[in-house]
């Protein structure tokens, strides 16, 4: 049965989008290192394709610590021994699997709703599964709107489907949730879809959250791939992983890891299942003979254990993402890939899908906890194969590999309106339409997309006289004005910042059509500079925003041109650009703009001209929390330290995983006072002391590894 409903816990406020478009790095694919164990077979694709991307999506930065209680919708499939619920407004994460015989929650669920910085997007909360699909990292949709659909099968019963396109990757993906009546497992089948003309990057991770107390973890292998701790030590550091066999790391020894709780700090390994293995799974086992277990068919074969770590910094974390003493739990992952820092591809027309089923089951009390790991590992294996065999699950999967291509019969939830957009523009271009069991109305275009409607119309109506046009202007060996049409004045507010961005290079010639057809309008520019630069043409792009701001200067060339001279390394134009943007603000100066202007002036070392900045900052602006931190790392080098005892009182909603920004501070701050006493030691030689003997404020310390 499905059916719509609500929820009502406390959770905290995501605010609007940060409107800047936050550039690809530009190195795509990162470095990691090997301590020399990997193979050369487990080195391929580390790294690939994993540099940061975000855009055309933008950023969900600003959110509080403040809960309030909130209605959050849910939908709901259940049959007589299983309920799930799903977040439709947030990634469509499973928030809730209860199994109503057992009276239990085999889930984490979270008991509020508090955004935390740990996605590609900034904003992600714990608990439950969450669909990770994209780039490395928590994924784009993770706090954002997904659509939901009612299907039914060839027999007539009903289904769920959750579905979206991935604006990165111009992916579609959709995930069936079947639920038969007498089921003891909620079956997932996903369907990634390539039905482009090129290979593009792939990612997909499945992410379980279980209560972490007094749980042991199990997969079908012993080998693992596992993160260096060293590596974690350090913001920015590169990561380095290493090989090792269960239940033992190197740098661990004697201790047990199948166990998290005996991890002392924030750590991830991963299980290297073999792709022969017809159905890789892993499990969660309790000591009261209760064991979650995550099972699935290939290719979907590797896994993966997370825990925060019983240091302070992991309680911190879990304190934070849910409420003090009711947030423990550990995370079983599912992947494509030996780890999420590796990369593949999928194919042109490629199509990637596999069925995963989550349950639980019982064994004997202790069963799964003899010394031996590979001993209990063999038994809670078995007890799977009882649970849900690997030739039964094999049998599903191809039902439902038939049923994922049935259409939609009720929409029950709408995401975006992106996905209908491309539609609309491969109707335009004359291009084979998206994949007919994916229903995206015209309806789902709202005000952000409305702007790309309104060209790809004009396109369709004017094609030939503006193809024309664009002939008469090439950026690429031209400075000057484009075509010699009527200077009309543009009468936008120049501190207005775009709700929305489009970088699909295949955008490129419309997004040029709509310029030729309008030269005189600076917007123009700007919305094919971001396309440009996203997709590597760097000087093009500073061409196009120089070219807007002679027809009207406004904030976001300035800051676009900054973000481009900041990468090129000449940081003094870079902070030129930024204040002239800061400027066009004038008295009511935006979060974001500040935010970037306080990092750049930082980086230069003008801590002075920081804080005159944040002493002029109307107080819903400086009360910011980014921009109380970067406040407080000019305060700490000119000496305002009653602000920075404020600084240390404060709660944070907006900090990193792995940011050690405002504990540097701390550090510094006491070493600093250290000095001051009369210590003839160099700064930096008391505060490596003041770093090993002290520990900073609890609310702030959110370390990795102490």
């Amino acid at each position: 049965m499905i059916s719509k409903s609500t929820i009502q816990i406390p959770g905290a406020e995501l605010a609007r989008e940060n409107p800047l478009p936050m550039f690809r790095a530009k190195e795509h694919h990162q470095a990691y290192r090997n301590d020399g164990t990997l193979s050369e077979e487990e080195m391929k694709g580390l790294g690939m394709n994993t540099g940061f991307r975000v855009l055309p999506y933008c950023m969900q930065d600003r959110f509080s610590f403040e809960k309030v209680t909130r209605s959050y919708e849910v939908i709901v499939l259940e049959n007589e021994k299983l309920r799930a619920q799903f977040l439709p407004q947030y990634g469509g994460r499973l928030y809730s699997l209860f199994d109503k015989k057992e009276e239990r929650e085999l889930l984490f669920k979270n008991p509020v709703f508090q955004p935390a910085n740990l996605a590609i997007r900034n904003a992600w909360f714990s608990g439950g599964v969450e669909w990770n699909i994209g780039q490395l990292g928590h994924a784009c949709h993770t706090c954002d709107d997904v659509f939901f659909a009612k299907c039914k099968d060839d027999n007539g019963e009903e289904f769920l489907r959750l579905y979206d396109y991935v604006r990165t990757t111009g992916l579609f993906w959709q995930v069936d949730f079947h639920l038969p009546e007498g089921a003891e497992f909620l079956y997932a089948h996903v369907k990634i879809h390539n039905d482009g003309e090129e290979a593009k990057p792939l990612y997909w991770w499945t992410n379980t959250a279980v209560k972490e107390e007094g749980v042991r973890i199990f997969s079908g292998s012993g080998e693992l791939i596992y993160i260096k701790p060293d590596s974690l030590e350090k913001e920015g550091e590169v990561h380095a992983y290493g090989h090792a066999g269960m239940p033992h790391l190197p740098h661990m020894p004697g201790l047990d890891v199948s166990y998290p709780q005996n991890f002392k700090y924030t750590s991830e390994y991963f299980f290297q299942n073999p792709s022969e293995e017809k159905a890789p799974w892993e499990a969660a086992a309790y000591s009261d003979g209760h064991v979650f277990l995550e099972r699935a068919t290939q290719p979907l074969r590797i896994r993966k254990m997370f825990c925060w770590g019983m240091h302070r910094g992991g309680r911190n974390w879990l304190d934070h993402l849910a409420l003090p003493g009711e947030g423990d739990y550990v995370e079983i992952q599912a992947g494509l890939t030996p780890t999420q820092s590796h990369g593949a591809e999928i194919q042109a027309g490629g199509i990637v899908e596999f069925t995963q089923a989550f349950g639980s089951m019982t064994m004997g009390k202790g069963e799964a906890f003899e010394e031996e790991w590979a001993s209990s590992c063999k038994k809670v294996q078995e007890s799977a194969d009882r649970a849900l065999s690997p030739d039964i699950l094999a049998q599903l999967d191809k039902i439902y590999c038939q049923s994922a291509l049935l259409p939609c019969t009720e929409l029950l939830h709408q995401g975006h309106g992106y996905a209908a957009l491309e539609e609309m523009r491969r109707e335009v271009e004359g291009e084979p339409a998206i994949p007919a069991q994916l229903v995206f109305p015209k309806e789902s275009i709202g005000e952000k997309e409305k702007k790309w409607a309104d060209i790809l119309q004009e396109l369709q109506v004017e094609n030939t006289e503006m193809l024309q046009r664009v002939e008469c202007w090439n950026p690429e060996v031209s400075e000057s004005a484009p075509c010699s049409e009527p200077q009309v004045a543009e009468e936008s507010d120049p501190s207005q910042l775009p709700e929305s961005w489009m970088t699909d290079p295949k955008w490129r010639r419309i997004l040029e059509a709509a310029l030729a057809r309008q030269p005189y309008k600076a917007a123009r520019y700007i919305d094919l500079g971001v396309l440009e630069y996203e997709n590597g043409n760097y000087g093009k792009a500073e061409r196009l925003w120089k070219e807007s701001l002679k027809l009207n200067p406004t904030v976001i060339a300035h800051r676009c041109l900054a973000a481009a001279f900041e990468r090129k390394g000449e940081l003094e134009a870079a902070c030129t650009e930024m204040e002239q943007a800061f400027e066009l603000e004038g008295v009511s100066p935006s979060v974001y703009i500040t935010e970037e202007l306080m990092a750049l002036l930082k980086e230069r070392g003008s801590y002075e001209r920081m804080w005159e900045i944040y002493r002029q900052l109307p107080d819903s602006v400086a009360q910011d929390e980014r921009i109380m931190i970067l406040a407080a790392s000019a305060a700490v080098n000119i000496g305002e330290e009653e602000f920075l005892e404020k600084v240390y009182g404060h709660t944070y909603a907006v900090i990193r995983e792995g940011e050690n920004q405002l504990c540097d501070i701390w550090f510094r701050h006491q070493a600093i006072k250290h000095k001051r006493l009369g210590d003839e030691r160099t700064l930096e030689v008391i505060e490596e002391e003041v770093r090993r003997t002290l520990a900073p404020p609890q609310n702030i310390d959110y370390r990795l590894l102490y």
